[in-house]
């Protein structure tokens, strides 16, 4: 583990505690956010590819 990240889960313990919460919930929606967007982006570009692949060759 990363030196960063054993620092804030020893923030947890303190009072400090509300504040890390909060960065980590921001963080992980942040990477929700970012692969739901990836595989729609996926899925339209493979919808694409098989509909018009004669004319990529």
């Amino acid at each position: 583990m990363r030196v960063r990240q054993h620092l804030v889960d020893a923030a947890c313990w303190t009072p400090i505690a509300p504040i890390i919460r909060k960065y980590r919930i921001s963080k992980l929606i942040k990477t929700t956010n970012e692969k739901r967007d990836i595989k729609k982006i996926s899925i339209i570009l493979s919808a694409i590819m098989a509909a018009h692949s004669d004319l990529l060759s």
